[in-house]
């Protein structure tokens, strides 16, 4: 008998037409994959476009905008294309709502581990008091915008790495819960059932491949050190060593991307900038990669990521500190810093069309018609290409560049980097690899910065932005350099989060610890922080993409030099929510490309 295939329910997420869908479905187009998903309700699975599995029947398709809209309506992820590996596909939801910080902080983890161990609601508490709403609204979001709660959604992203561990790695089943943010075994194992039908050890038979077969599926058991083994209802006490193993060495898992992605390119690009000892390109093999050493709040580790030759996908090394309980943490920062999310196609042909709205319509006309100008229309034919947003390693270190940067070359703005990490950094060793740490706040706020060949000014700027990043009122060098006598931050306003966000990269072992970063507002109160400082950071610290760097120098001299700089304020516009993939673009045109795209906007 034919399954009845239910009509798609509302929700917030937006889904493409269901004729793009069927068409990227049937031809196993990459540059969807993550965009939708294929609900089968013949089998009751759901599955990537690319899935390699026999095509079913369009009868039995529904099309959702997300692994978890799929989940609700109770189809279970395909064991085949690993519905978990798809890349993420946030932009319907918008960087700056609510549900979006809230979908943001429990994909980082801030729900791991609090959520079993406390059953009365009060780490949904916690959580709504972060994104200062209350917990009914909240719950009314998620259950309007995903159709669950979000208790549901956090179990959700739990499953979906622990399914990720268990197809990829060999790390025992305690070792697996732990890291993917569960309070106890017992938790583990009926989220298994509830959402798979599974449990845990018969998912990994299922599925079990050798390791010949698939790039980087195992981890050694001689990473981890065992200390103590737990039972199926015993909880494991994250920020302990008792009920878990401690990490000595990395972890790898396959990271997807969607086509076109220009690896290669964004390692170029971090590798002009980059930090001695705390970011390398070339791996052990003498491979090109892009590591980096990471600091999230108190924890620190690193990555390493390499392309897999013939797959949309990276191999990424991840060492996330001492603790598995950190991954989630790590996981997100790595997708962040690597641009892995975004759909670059799509971004490329709303630049595009934005651009092409601005040409005469007289000479359009012409090309259009049949003229020889046709192609100028093709960002790729005139050498524009949009590539990756390339994120700096925390909102603080991109803070730090930008006022490194601030009306100097790029060559000398990297060498202070590198002389204020020498002066102020810390050199430690993470797993068996031994890493230079950007400098944490407190210790940039109280550094005399004597190494720094730049003017006083800007070093007391640099003095004044890591104490406020470290909490406290300006720093006593600028307060006797300059006379001043600083206001306080008194508790009231902490409380009130006056001129504090809160970072979107909450985890579970900051055990309680709430992770708060300056607002724009505040960094532009400082005396040396300018508009473009705060942009520049924004653009790479958080990972804004609609900064479109107008205050730039090389940006304002190519947009006068290709004729967009009297359309500034339309171009804006027009080319929102994606201005910082076009201050990319423009960074890396070269004189030909202008005068190109100059003869084209100009009658």
């Amino acid at each position: 008998m034919q399954a009845k295939v239910p009509h798609n329910g509302q929700s917030g997420a937006r889904c493409p037409d269901n004729d793009v869908c069927q068409r990227a479905r049937l031809s196993r187009d990459a540059r969807f994959d993550g965009v939708f998903f294929v609900g089968v309700f013949s089998t009751g699975i759901y599955c990537r476009p690319v899935c390699p599995a026999p095509l079913p029947k369009e009868d039995n398709v529904r099309y959702f905008a997300s692994a978890q809209e799929a989940a609700a309506a109770g189809l279970r992820p395909c064991l085949r294309c690993r519905p978990e590996s798809a890349p993420g596909s946030a932009p319907w939801r918008g960087t700056a709502t609510t549900l979006g910080r809230a979908m943001a902080l429990i994909d980082a983890g801030a729900l791991n581990a609090a959520i079993d161990s406390e059953p009365d609601g009060s780490a949904i508490e916690a959580l709504a008091a972060r994104l200062g709403v209350g917990s009914r609204y909240l719950r009314k979001l998620f259950q309007e915008q995903l159709g669950m709660s979000p208790k549901a959604y956090g179990d959700y992203r739990r499953l979906l790495l622990a399914k990720a561990l268990l197809h990829q790695t060999q790390l025992p089943m305690s070792e697996v819960a732990f890291a993917a943010g569960f309070g106890s075994l017992r938790r583990f194992n009926e989220v298994f059932r509830d959402k798979l039908a599974l449990t845990p050890a018969s998912l990994r038979r299922s599925t079990a491949l050798p390791q010949s077969q698939e790039p980087g599926c195992a981890t050694d058991s001689s990473h981890v050190r065992t200390t103590k083994e737990v039972s199926s209802n015993t909880s494991i006490n994250i920020g302990t060593q008792e009920a878990c193993r401690v990490l000595t060495a990395d972890i790898r898992l396959t990271l997807s991307f969607r086509p076109p992605y220009d690896f290669m390119a964004l390692r170029q690009f971090f590798m002009a900038r980059a930090i001695n000892g705390n970011e390398w390109f070339v791996d052990a093999a003498g491979e090109p990669c892009i590591g980096k050493a990471l600091s999230i709040g108190p924890l620190n580790g690193y990555f390493e990521a390499s392309p897999i030759k013939g797959k949309h996908a990276l191999m990424v090394s991840i060492y996330p500190g001492p603790e598995l309980g950190n991954l989630s943490a790590f996981l997100s920062q790595i997708r962040r810093v690597l641009d892995l999310d975004a759909n670059l196609g799509v971004i490329e042909a709303h630049i595009s069309d934005a651009i092409k709205s601005l040409i005469p319509k007289a000479r359009l006309q012409q090309s259009e018609d049949g003229g020889d100008e046709t192609r100028a229309f093709d960002l790729r034919a005139l050498g524009m290409q949009v590539n990756s947003l390339p994120g700096a390693g925390s909102y603080f270190e991109a803070c730090c560049r930008a006022v490194l940067g601030q009306q100097v070359s790029l060559t000398q703005a990297t060498s202070l980097l590198n002389a204020l990490v020498d002066e102020v950094g810390e050199t430690v060793t993470l797993g068996s690899r031994e890493c230079r740490l950007f400098p944490t706040p407190a210790a940039v706020a109280g550094a005399e910065l004597a190494t720094l060949k730049m003017p006083g000014a800007r070093k007391l700027a640099l003095n004044r932005l890591g104490a406020l990043f470290a909490g406290t009122a300006l720093c006593e060098l600028a307060e006797k350099a300059e006379g001043i006598i600083a206001d306080k931050a008194s508790s009231d306003s902490a409380e009130k989060h006056n001129g504090i966000r809160a970072d979107g990269l909450g985890n579970s072992a900051d055990k309680g610890t709430e992770l708060l970063e300056p607002t724009e507002a505040s960094l532009l109160a400082l005396k040396g922080i300018g508009p473009w400082t705060v942009n520049y950071a924004s653009m790479r610290g958080l990972s804004s993409p609609d900064v479109l760097l107008d205050g730039d120098l090389i940006v304002r001299q190519r947009l006068e030099l290709c004729g967009l700089a009297e359309m500034l304020p339309v171009l804006k516009s027009r080319v929102s929510p994606w201005g910082s993939y076009l201050t990319l673009m423009l960074w890396h045109m070269d004189a030909d490309v202008l005068k190109t795209l100059k003869s084209t906007l100009i009658k």
